[in-house]
């Protein structure tokens, strides 16, 4: 992979930093999106299956 590969795939996703108060008290919280052009249950597939 080069570096042009590696700078695509990080501006690629959407990245949104924020706080969130929780029963422990107050944390930060940080919320990564990207699209990729598959059917939901293929990418849920992707990132939840091992293999």
């Amino acid at each position: 992979m080069t570096m042009k590969d590696v700078l695509d795939e990080l501006s690629a996703a959407r990245r949104k930093m924020g706080t969130a108060t929780l029963p422990a008290g107050e944390a930060y919280t940080m919320e990564l999106r990207r699209r990729y052009n598959a059917h939901l249950d293929d990418v849920w597939d992707a990132i939840t299956n091992p293999e």
